[in-house]
């Protein structure tokens, strides 16, 4: 039941169903088939490897894409292309589990998509790339440069969080210090002392 769909009749008559009060109806709609259905995928881990196809079309559900995310993750390293096509979905939500999954597990395949992602529009999205893209230090040369140029994001916050990120590459991060000077020197609060 991975793939359950209720009818427009059977959601019609669910919805009419919760509105009334007198006599309490138990249907399970198809979230609820599905939710079920990938919390026993999780169950599995690495044997439920053979419904990987089937999971990751779920990637593109709003309110199941983040957990199948994990579901994937829990699978192991035969299900990471999906996570890495997870990366590239236009569900925000999906792409920010995807890639802490797939930082969580050092895929390194993973880097080239992180970094296209620090130019996202979305807040969240980006920080997250930022945040994850910290776990590959051997990358430092592709990832550092990167990073620096999110120092001149119009978002302070945005900068902030790249700033914590170039942190975590140590002596690799020296190119950094000048913009991070810049950084302690600025007006905001926020973003002087998380330079500093």
């Amino acid at each position: 039941r991975l793939h359950a769909k209720d009818s427009p009749l059977q959601q019609l008559c669910t919805s009419l169903l919760e509105r009334q009060r007198w006599i309490q109806f138990r249907f399970r709609d198809e979230r609820a088939e599905r939710n079920d259905a990938l919390h026993g995928l999780a169950a599995l881990g690495p044997d439920a490897r053979g419904a990987i196809p089937d999971i990751a079309k779920l990637l593109d559900q709003k309110s199941e894409g983040s957990f199948a995310a994990y579901v994937l993750h829990l699978i192991g390293p035969s299900a990471v292309p999906a996570l890495l096509a997870g990366l590239t979905n236009s569900i925000p939500d999906t792409q920010r589990s995807a890639a802490g999954l797939l930082g969580l597990a050092r895929t390194e395949g993973a880097v080239p998509d992180l970094l296209r992602m620090l130019k996202d529009s979305d807040f969240l999205t980006k920080s997250t790339a930022a945040r994850v893209l910290s776990r590959f230090p051997e990358q430092a040369d592709l990832i550092v440069p990167a990073l620096m140029d999110c120092l001149d994001d119009s978002d302070s916050t945005f900068r902030s969080n790249a700033a914590r990120a170039l942190v975590e590459f140590g002596d690799n991060a020296w190119p950094a210090i000048p913009k991070l000077l810049k950084m302690v020197e600025s007006t905001d609060y926020h973003v002087s002392t998380t330079a500093a």
